[in-house]
């Protein structure tokens, strides 16, 4: 689990330092702290709503964004730049 965690983190730093306007995390990083935090929320409540529903696959869809975008706002603030 660890090394595709850290897989995920070295992707979205390339992302971000890759200038690709168009990539997710580029746009999302580029949109700043205040636009982070919402999308984070929002990806939360979309997987706290899936769970509810016990929609299996909704769920696991809204994790992974939920656990993409939360690593995305810990690149933005440089919390996680030295785990690897």
């Amino acid at each position: 689990m660890t090394d595709i965690l850290i897989r995920l983190a070295q992707t979205i730093e390339n992302r971000k330092n890759g200038g690709d306007e168009k990539s997710y995390v580029s746009e999302l990083i580029q949109s700043g702290s205040e636009k982070c935090a919402e999308k984070f929320g929002e990806e939360a409540v979309e997987a706290i709503i899936a769970a509810a529903k016990r929609d299996k696959k909704n769920l696991t869809e809204e994790l992974l964004m939920f656990f993409f975008t939360c690593l995305s706002c810990f690149h933005h603030v440089m919390l996680i730049s030295n785990l690897y």
